[in-house]
């Protein structure tokens, strides 16, 4: 005779816990690996995409936006084919050391915290058709440098090799003809033979090689701006040091002597702010 106990399942608090969590890890499991993109996703690196993404919007987009043309819709740097661009746009840096993501609320205390939540909960707002992973276009749009406007960086010739700056000229100039098509008119022309002296003609080991030779859009104007706050600055100061040196001057009959002396300068002035000799006691 069979016992009836050896039918009944005995359910312990310790493996009901063990069984709940084995079956949401198999549906988290699930749902992550029946995404098209998570292979590419765990590849790609998230912050050379960002510096990528840097340099395309200094260096190639306001040149565009310039231009009478667009960038073929084919392109692989075109903005709506960038895989991480719309969920950049859901993060929000707080304060230093704190990150929001505006997909759920979560605040967390650094960039590569929030990046790996959004690979981890939030692969479904990257729309259908971004699948180009910039971070594989970082050495061909030099990336790996601080992208001043405009200066001159020495070849290290030890470590430069002619057969990889040969390659990366090549892949820079496909790049070119893919995105600005010569056959679509002058101005996409334009634009072809601009990237190609914007990006691929620094992939040498010549001596010195010049980084984005034209710059950023108003670079020039931006200078220019620059240079005129900081003389308004320098009057302003002058003047101010001006005033306050004349303020306390009594204004009598003979104006003359509240002028500072001719050899007094501007030393004179802003060292009359802080000593001044003692007047005469008059009896």
């Amino acid at each position: 005779m069979i016992s009836s106990r050896s039918n009944c399942c005995v359910c312990t608090p310790g493996s009901l816990l063990r069984g709940t969590a084995a079956i949401m890890l198999l549906c988290i499991f699930q749902i992550t690996n029946g995404h098209p993109l998570l292979n590419e996703v765990t590849r790609c690196s998230r912050e050379k995409s960002r510096k990528t993404r840097d340099v395309l919007e200094k260096f190639l987009f306001p040149f565009i936006e310039q231009s009478k043309s667009n960038m073929s819709n084919a392109c692989m740097l075109h903005k709506h084919k960038d895989m991480y661009r719309t969920q950049e746009t859901s993060k929000k840096e707080i304060r230093r050391h704190q990150w929001k993501c505006q997909e759920c609320d979560k605040t967390f205390r650094s960039e590569h915290f929030i990046d790996d939540h959004l690979t981890n909960r939030h692969l479904d707002t990257i729309p259908q058709g971004a699948e180009i992973c910039l971070a594989d276009y970082c050495d061909v749009l030099h990336c790996d440098h601080d992208h001043p406007v405009k200066s001159n960086h020495e070849t290290n010739f030890k470590a430069c090799k002619p057969s990889e700056m040969e390659r990366r000229r090549h892949h820079c100039e496909a790049i070119a003809t893919k995105c600005f098509p010569t056959e679509d008119g002058s101005e996409v022309a334009t634009l072809h033979d601009f990237f190609i002296h914007q990006f691929c003609d620094a992939h040498t080991c010549s001596a010195v090689r010049n980084l984005f030779p034209d710059g950023m859009v108003g670079g020039k104007q931006i200078l220019f701006y620059t240079m005129c706050t900081a003389l308004a600055l320098c009057l302003l100061v002058w003047y101010t040091c001006l005033y306050l040196s004349h303020k306390d001057t009594p204004r009598g009959r003979d104006l003359r002597r509240a002028r500072p002396p001719p050899s007094q300068g501007f030393l004179g002035v802003f060292m009359g702010l802080f000593w001044r000799p003692k007047k005469k006691k008059l009896y």
